[in-house]
């Protein structure tokens, strides 16, 4: 009974870091990544759009407030309002509004894969290159945001990360 009770309250301190960053991305600024390809060693992405801030690491990233890591950086958004995007961090951009199959922003070349364009009401797959050797694979939909992202370049990690939570970057619920 002293055991479970022990372990309990070493639960507690986790779980709560966790809920805070799984709450709605509309009133929470941070959003938080977990890569799912079975590693061993699991991966975050913390995306802290108030300070414009990436972090990489354990999971201690999702403690409030997360320590600093060195493989941390600026994010920067797209200067272009019609657009949700980063030019760093993440090169990904979505339109704000409409269904177009194709967009250009920010240097980027975006397509939707599997659907004939951006659709309303469900995820699609969405290609954004920035080069031939630098592009990023995601799941997106208006209602979740990024769901899912998958980083193509000569150095990246393998992994694909998932949102942890319900909504992720660039949600636009309405």
């Amino acid at each position: 009974m002293a055991n479970r009770f022990s372990l309990s309250l070493l639960a507690l301190p986790m779980l709560l870091s966790c809920a805070a960053v799984e709450t709605d991305a509309g009133r929470n600024s941070r959003i938080a990544y977990q890569d799912r390809t079975g590693q061993r060693i699991q991966l975050f992405q913390l995306f802290d759009q108030r300070r414009q801030w990436i972090s990489t690491g354990g999971r201690e990233l999702l403690r409030v407030p997360p320590p600093p890591t060195e493989f941390s950086g600026p994010i920067n958004a797209c200067p272009d309002p019609a657009y949700y995007c980063f030019v760093t961090g993440l090169h990904v951009a979505i339109p704000r509004t409409g269904s177009a199959p194709s967009w250009s922003a920010a240097g980027m070349e975006c397509n939707v894969l599997d659907e004939l364009s951006l659709l309303p009401d469900r995820p699609v797959r969405i290609r954004c290159e920035r080069s031939a050797r630098l592009a990023v694979l995601f799941t997106y939909s208006r209602r979740r945001g990024i769901i899912s992202f998958f980083r193509i370049c000569p150095n990246c990690w393998e992994e694909e990360f998932r949102v942890i939570g319900e909504t992720g970057l660039f949600a636009s619920p309405s």
